[in-house]
């Protein structure tokens, strides 16, 4: 089993090994939280890198006020967000700026709807 403040203590103490159970216990929740936030592959894997430096760099400042996974998890939030900001001037690629004009149906969706009634009846 995971022993938080172990874990935290051996960090603290510059155990590698110890940040290392840490990263695998935690990539999976961090890798969560970012992907629900960012499209590009190469974005997620960067910004989970940085939640994790973040992670090492400040850990000395946890005082166990509440989850060592809620405090992660609010790291991988925030960092994803400053993300956003940073390159606010940046749209993701896949979005055609006039996203607006496209249309990515011929069907109408009245007919669609009178379709799926008819069929249910």
């Amino acid at each position: 089993m995971f022993n938080e403040h172990e874990v935290v203590s051996r960090i603290l103490n510059k155990d590698l090994r110890a940040f290392e159970l840490l990263v695998k216990q935690y990539e999976k929740l961090v890798f969560f939280v970012i992907n629900r936030l960012v499209q590009d592959q190469q974005n997620k894997e960067d910004i989970c890198q940085e939640v994790f430096i973040k992670i090492h760099q400040n850990l000395h400042r946890f005082e166990f006020q509440s989850k060592l996974s809620t405090w992660i998890a609010r790291i991988a939030y925030l960092t994803a967000v400053n993300y956003f900001k940073k390159n606010k001037n940046n749209p993701p690629a896949e979005y055609p700026e006039n996203i607006d004009n496209h249309h990515f149906t011929d069907k109408n969706p009245e007919q669609e709807l009178i379709k799926k009634y008819r069929s249910l009846c």
